[in-house]
């Protein structure tokens, strides 16, 4: 880590840039004044003795806007520096390895225009290539283009609102909602749903221009043109993307906006754009622009090009004695046929002999043939059986339903529902399909896009309390209600919104025994047709929200994988409307 963060700013200073050191404590004001209230949500906050509230840094650009903007304010314009430190945030607590990053930054301040923002996207580029990254994509898009299509519409400011909040939080099925319930055009329904995809070549800024007809998108499109050109001048052409999709939820960026990916990697190793807001709330109005590199995210990709991939373990070994050779040839072939990793000795041995081979060679079971009459079969760590060769690969097919599948150049995942979100967030999968009330628990995510609903096991979230409770609406209940669920986030977050204090009973099972026992006042639970509540007399006094089955895509994917990703989703959209 540390001689890649060394290789990283020494490329910094090779452009000009000056390594500057700023406060990893600042005032939760000083980062109120450049984040929006989500990102001011995950900052890790205390108070000093006087009772002013602190936050530690969550990231860098702002401290060092400040620094700018005050110890260096009679400095001359344009000033290039460079840092690097830990940052903190919180994201509620699903990926605690994740708190704590570290990154290596560099902000061009007092330079306004293309040129600088090429400078910017040119030095991080080289900076990835300084660190020994040699496979990577920049996707470079313009925070303004999105801005002027909502100028366009002709819509109140709560609706635009939405959607712009549906599409920060990659949920298009939200979107979907939004929009069927708007006046607009077929031609602009279209084209929002289609924002997120509209990426590629120079040649999608040809094609987005044809879309569009109002003047701050155009001069978007104008200035990414612009860019563009000046990266190529770069030697950079063949490494860029633009992405008019791309929406930052950092409340400071004004104009060209990129992020770096890697290969198999879910999540950005370098982000940054232009924010010529952010100086003048310190004081000192001047155009800005800059990046980040994720140190351990980098680090992380470095460390799997450069080991060796694992050899998979084996399914079988499949050793034989005369006259078994065939007959182990034969359960091989078999074996394979069923998607299962058999390797066939090419040596007799004796079963002992084999057992001890079976290990050299790392199988989960052994196959021994003396005949093909019987074959005699070990798990690890288990008794030998005798069968026939055709019952022994029966049972060994079966016991191969493996969590991990490939087949037809795609790799199926199955895990538990609650780990689905994780998985996709962090690129283990590309898409992902879950329940909805597995993302209310897993929380807002920026790796994340819903892009359909399936439709399938609709089922409601409720609050309910036994049927001779004198509970009823939310006004009827005591100032602070005791609620047993397995769904903490999402019951905390529909109490906080209709104002009730609330106490968690968090339960993992049995969840409508709890009022029955005197454990709490309510529980908040899925249901489908209500006849469990009934069998257990409780009655629903409240609905949190309706859960459908989602299909979810890891946003780096939705980039870097545009054509496959698209392909699925028309044909799940076939299959809903068809079942429709």
């Amino acid at each position: 880590m540390r001689a890649v963060q060394e290789a990283v700013l020494a490329e910094m200073r090779r452009w000009g840039y000056r390594f500057v050191v700023t406060s990893t404590l600042e005032s939760l004001e000083v980062f109120a004044r450049g984040l929006g209230p989500e990102q001011q949500r995950r900052l890790f906050k205390l108070s000093d003795a006087d009772g002013a509230l602190l936050a530690v840094v969550g990231e860098r650009t702002i401290p060092v806007a400040r620094l700018a903007a005050g110890q260096l304010r009679g400095a001359p314009l344009p000033l290039r520096l460079c840092y690097s430190g830990p940052v903190l945030s919180n994201d509620g607590g699903r990926f605690a390895s994740r708190r704590e990053s570290q990154q290596v930054g560099a902000e061009l301040i007092g330079a306004g225009g293309a040129v600088a923002d090429a400078e910017v996207i040119a030095l991080a580029v080289r900076c990835l290539d300084a660190a020994g990254l040699r496979r990577y994509q920049v996707d470079v898009g313009h925070s303004e283009f999105f801005q002027g299509l909502l100028d366009g519409l002709r819509l109140g400011p709560e609706v635009k609102s939405r959607i712009k909040a549906a599409l920060a939080a990659r949920d298009l099925v939200q979107l979907e909602s939004v929009l069927a319930a708007t006046p607009l055009r077929s031609a602009e329904h279209e084209l929002l749903l289609r924002f997120p995809a509209l990426r590629g070549g120079p040649e999608i800024i040809v094609a987005a221009g044809e879309l569009v007809r109002n003047r701050r998108s155009e001069r978007a499109l104008d200035e990414l043109r612009r860019v563009f050109t000046l990266l190529a001048a770069h030697g950079l052409g063949a490494t860029i993307q633009i992405d008019l999709g791309a929406i930052r939820d950092f409340d400071y960026y004004t104009g060209v906006i990129f992020e770096g990916f890697g290969p198999e990697l879910g999540r950005p190793l370098a982000q940054g754009g232009r924010y010529d807001g952010l100086l003048a709330r310190f004081g000192r109005p001047a155009p800005a622009t800059g990046f980040v590199l994720h140190l351990d995210l980098l680090g992380e990709l470095l460390a799997r090009s450069e080991q060796p991939p694992a050899l998979p373990r084996l399914d079988a070994a499949v050793a034989w004695s005369a006259p078994g050779l065939e007959a182990a040839l034969r359960i091989g072939s078999s074996l394979r046929l069923f998607g299962m990793r058999a390797v066939v000795d090419t040596q007799a041995r004796s079963l002992a002999a084999a057992r001890a081979w079976r290990d050299v060679v790392g199988a989960r079971h052994l196959l021994h043939c003396t005949g093909a009459a019987a074959v005699s079969w070990q798990a690890s760590g288990q008794r030998v059986r005798r069968l026939p060769p055709e019952q022994a690969v029966a049972r060994l097919a079966g016991l191969g339903r493996r969590l991990l599948v490939e087949s037809g150049g795609v790799r199926l995942v199955v895990v538990r529902p609650a780990d689905v979100p994780a998985y996709v967030e962090h690129g283990a999968a590309d898409l992902g399909i879950v329940g909805k009330d597995q993302l209310w628990e897993a929380g807002h995510s920026q790796g994340l896009y819903e892009l359909v609903d399936l439709r399938t096991n609709s089922c409601r979230l409720v609050v309910a309390v036994p049927e001779k409770s004198p509970l009823h609406g939310p006004e009827t209940w005591p100032p602070t209600l005791r609620v047993a669920t397995k769904y903490v986030r999402a019951t905390t977050a529909y109490m906080d919104s209709v104002g009730q204090a609330v106490e968690i009973v968090h339960l993992h099972g049995s969840v409508e025994l709890a009022p029955q026992v005197g454990l709490v006042d309510a529980i908040s639970d899925l249901t489908e047709t209500g006849n469990t509540l009934r069998e257990n007399r409780l009655r629903v006094v409240a609905m949190i929200g309706e859960s459908t089955t989602r299909l979810i895509a890891n946003a780096v994917s939705l980039k870097t994988r545009a054509r496959e990703v698209q392909d699925v989703v028309r044909r799940l959209r076939g299959a809903v409307d068809s079942a429709d």
